[in-house]
Order: C-alpha cells, then structure tokens, then sequence
C-alpha cells in the first residue's frame, strides 16, 4: 500500500502541485490540497513503519541543519509578528493576507522538506529508483502533450481565448502550470532524466520523450528555465561525456532539427508566436542605462528591470535586520517600505523572484547559512561520486538528477524555486541514488 500510494504520489506531481497556488475549478479550492493530502498519508505511514522497524531511518547529522533552518523561520516570524510598515495589498484575502500567508508558508515549506525524507524511506533499491524515475518523464510527457496541444488549438482558432486556461501568458506555453517560467523549471528534471535514459538505451521511445520535454521547454518562452537547462546541461556532458558517442550526438542532432522545424512550422502558421522571444531580456549589462532612462520617462521595456527592483527591496531589508531578516513570509508585504526610492509603490503582493534572495531578505545571514550548509553538504559528496564512479549505469541514474537539481538552482536566482514540490523530489532522488549505488 506505502509503495503504490507513493507511486501515484509521483505520478500526481505536474497535475496538482507544479504551482503553489493551482486550483481546480477556482480559489479556495487548490489542487495542492489534494496533492499534500497524500504527501501527509505518506508522511505518516512512513513514520509507523519507521516506529514498526520496517524501514531504516533516513536521517543524519547534517539533517539537524534544515531542522534548524524550520526553527529559524518560526522564530523570524515570531519575532516580526507586528511590523511597522506592512501593507496589506488591496483586494487580497485568504491564503495572502498577512499572517496566515505566513503561517501557511512555514507549513508548505515543512510539507515539502518532508518530501525529501519520504523518498529516501521509501526508495531502497534501484529498481525502485528506476521506477520512480520512469513515472516522472511518463507524467511530465502528459504534462506536455496537455500543453502543446491547447497551444496548437488556440493557433488553429479551435478554441477562444476565453476557454483557454492559458490565455492569459499565451502563446507561452504553460502545460498544467500557472505560470510558463514554472513550467519551464519543473521540465528541467525529467529533461535531464530522459537524457540519461536516452544515453543508457537510445531508442526510438527516448527519443521521442527527450523531444517532447525539449519542445515543451522551448515553448514556455522562460528565460530562467533556458538558463537553468543550459548550466543542467553543460554539467550533465561534463560527467557524461563518455557516452556521448557518434550515434547519440546523431540523435540529439535529429531532435534538434526536429524541435527547430516543430517551432518554425508553429511560427508560420501564428507569425506572432516569436514576439515572445524577446532576445534582449538577456541584456543584463544595459540595465544601469535603463534605470537612468526610468527615472527620466517612467516606463521600462520589460520586467528585468521591474526584477532589479524587487532585488534591491530584498538587499535592503537584510541590511536593515542581517541576522534574521524581516520574517517569513514578510517580503511582500514590506516591498514599498524597502523599495528603491524612484520606484512607485505597488499595490499586489509582489514576490522576490529570486529564492536566494528571499531566504537572506527573510531568515537573514542565520537562515541562509543553515539551509545553503544543508543543501551544499547533500549536492556536493553526490556529485563527487557520479563524477568517480566508473559504473555507467549509477553514473547516469544519479546524474539525470543531479544536474536537474543544480539547473533548478541556477534558475533559482529568477524564481522562487523552494515553493515546488519537483524541486524537493529532485533532492530526494540525489540522496536515495547515491545510498542506493553506495550500498
């Protein structure tokens, strides 16, 4: 039953739990209540049967790191609980309101890190291992084909925009997300797991998978997610690079003419579609000359500079409290007291779009040090051991994984990337593989 109930739980991952804030129908009913439902069943027979001994327990020293990493953002908050400054945006209620968003925050941050334990409890060979790894690029095919075809509808004129969920960020694509840059980043994983599928067994059915997800990347237009798949992958051929043989790099070449003659055919039938690859997004070095040219005309020609902003508020509120922020959760609600003084105030609860930011804004030098020690003590022994082993199949197992997590976490510096639960999946399968392939 723990085995099955976990594997639907993987299964259920990109249709209920991409985006925090998913719903079925319309707020309050969000798709992560049925999603973290099953993660709390787990969590618990998980516990009995550690309590039965019929599991061994995951846990380690350097686990008391995210421990106090928990405790740290309690505190935070407790400490901050009535700050001068907040600002309740207007019209939000519910899950944004001004405490309860916080205490919800604490929860859904211990619901995922309770993920990380459930999978290396669970997963205990690598048939399992193999498994779970299979049902993540099978549900993420799903996810995309979902989204791919609604884009192609909508192009066709089949359906109107008011019947299309995506309407809103179309033509990016945004699959079973709310958001095509949180698409993008939960494609990052089992991407680079059908890679190593595809260097294991390259046949037709990897093929297919690899060019799917790489489409569906593609398509969702994010610049963070292009980002973080680059880095994914220039680690993944640096560990790899001995199975890259004459034969693969053909495939991959095949893929990518496939993928390029896929966007061209979309692009002549909807000439519109290529406007929302904005190649100057990636001018990082113009932005001193675009904030000068703010300040004098008052408009910006797109949200890297709005990004700048939001930046800036969290660098000033860790200056302003460096030890243990302005309290979990607080960011948003203290954006126009922190803000640069050129910028209007915003009337939305406004988000970092920057993970590591928002720990130091929030938790402050404390928080940030506890949780990066963890991160940086389970990441780097594992990908020390996928760089030495010698066995090709634990080195493509534990790589596909590894450098999805690292390319997450590069675009972890534009999205609030520790809000998704694929983000803890990805730690798990670090931990679980490398335990796996060491016994």
């Amino acid at each position: 039953m723990l085995l099955n109930l976990f594997y639907v739980w993987i299964a259920l991952m990109p249709f209920l739990s991409i985006s925090p804030w998913q719903v079925i129908v319309a707020p309050p009913f969000y798709y992560g209540f049925v999603y973290y439902g099953i993660l709390f069943i787990l969590s618990l027979l998980t516990l009995w049967n550690l309590w039965k001994g019929k599991l061994a327990s995951p846990f380690s020293r350097k686990d008391l790191l995210v421990l106090g990493y928990v405790l740290v953002c309690i505190l935070t908050l407790v400490l901050n609980w009535n700050i001068p400054g907040a600002e309740n945006p207007q019209n939000e209620a519910g899950f944004t309101r001004l405490h309860i968003y916080n205490v919800f925050l604490i929860i859904y941050l211990i619901a995922n890190i309770s993920s990380v334990f459930v999978i290396r409890c669970i997963v205990i060979s690598k048939e399992y291992l193999n498994k779970i790894l299979q049902i993540i690029t099978v549900s993420a095919i799903l996810a995309c084909l979902w989204g791919i075809v609604m884009v192609w509808l909508h192009v066709l004129k089949v359906i109107p925009d008011e019947m299309l969920a995506l309407g809103t960020y179309f033509p990016r694509l945004m699959g079973t997300a709310t958001e095509p840059q949180v698409f993008g980043n939960y494609l990052i994983l089992p991407l680079f797991i059908a890679l190593a599928f595809l260097l294991k067994n390259p046949s037709i059915k990897t093929c297919i998978t690899v060019f799917i997800l790489a489409t569906a990347l593609i398509m969702t237009y994010s610049a963070g997610a292009w980002i973080g798949a680059f880095v994914a992958a220039v680690t993944f051929l640096a560990i790899n690079f001995r199975y890259f043989s004459n034969m693969i790099w053909r495939k991959l070449i095949i893929i990518l003419i496939a993928l390029i003659l896929f966007i061209s055919m979309l692009a002549l039938i909807y000439p519109k579609y290529t406007n929302s690859l904005v190649i100057s997004k990636f001018f990082f070095w113009n932005i001193s000359k675009e904030i000068t040219e703010y300040k004098v005309t008052k408009d910006y020609p797109d949200d890297k500079l709005h990004r700048t902003w939001m930046a800036q508020a969290a660098v000033n509120m860790f200056m302003a409290k460096p030890l243990l922020g302005v309290g979990t959760g607080n960011y948003g609600y203290l954006f126009n007291k922190y803000k640069p003084d050129y910028v209007p105030p915003f009337d939305f609860l406004v988000k970092t779009h920057n993970a590591y930011l928002e720990i130091l804004a929030e938790t402050g030098s404390i928080g940030f040090a506890l949780f990066s020690l963890w991160l940086l003590l389970n990441i780097l022994p594992n990908l020390k051991k996928a760089l030495l082993t010698d066995k090709q199949d634990a080195r493509l197992m534990l790589s596909g994984s590894i450098c999805a997590f690292i390319g997450i976490l590069a675009h972890g510096s534009a999205l609030g990337i520790f809000a998704h639960n694929h983000t803890w999946i990805a730690l798990g399968l670090i931990i679980t593989g490398d335990n796996i392939f060491e016994a």
